[in-house]
């Protein structure tokens, strides 16, 4: 079922990737990250790709408000 969900994320992130090439959006590889958010200690050691680039994975994100 883990490996549904990774799978289904891509496939999202790759959606994503394409509507935003339709539109002449550029999306920014190097301010996207991969962010677990859980009561589980343990998760799957997943990477995930935007247009081709390996997105990091992180702890923690600082959200600066607007």
């Amino acid at each position: 079922m883990i490996q549904i969900n990774i799978d289904q994320l891509q496939m999202g992130i790759d959606r994503l990737s394409v509507w935003a090439d339709t539109w002449q959006l550029t999306l920014a590889v190097d301010k996207t990250m991969h962010l677990s958010v859980g009561l589980c200690k343990w998760s799957p050691k997943a990477v995930y790709y935007l247009n081709g680039s390996s997105l990091r994975t992180v702890d923690e994100v600082r959200d600066l408000g607007s």
